[in-house]
């Protein structure tokens, strides 16, 4: 037995920064990479430390980036928004709604796009999200 859970159903949504705020589903995603916590490791070693050993201690935290795939509609609402916010570059409220509720938070900017053609294959595309503050999961 295994208490794995099945990916359908979960959604990568933006916020239109409006109080109340509302939240717009990303068109057709095949695939979600979640915020990824990682520690900056600060070193104060000096010249005398006991027992010659490296000092070290943590630094900032940093969310990292949050990747999309999905099918690539040229002229869609989804594409369309993506693309104006390399001109508009705003820092915009996101979620990852998992399909039991469980939900990603966080503040992000868009740092790279592109889309990819296949001879015999479906169009699809690429958005890479910079995490900007803190990423919380409820």
């Amino acid at each position: 037995m295994s208490d794995a859970q099945l990916g359908y159903g979960t959604v990568f949504q933006t916020g239109d920064g409006n109080s109340p705020e509302t939240f717009t589903a990303f068109a057709e995603v095949a695939s979600i990479g979640s915020p990824r916590a990682a520690m900056d490791k600060l070193d104060a070693s000096h010249e005398m430390p006991p027992g010659s050993k490296r000092i070290s201690f943590p630094g900032f935290l940093d969310f990292g980036e949050v990747q999309i795939g999905f099918n690539f509609l040229d002229g869609s609402l989804s594409s369309t928004k993506l693309l104006q916010e390399f001109d508009t570059r705003p820092t915009l409220n996101r979620r990852i709604i998992f399909p039991d509720g469980t939900t990603w938070r966080f503040a992000a900017f868009v740092t790279a796009f592109d889309a990819q053609e296949a001879v015999g294959d479906r169009l699809s595309a690429t958005a890479t999200f910079k995490v900007s503050g803190n990423a919380t999961l409820t």
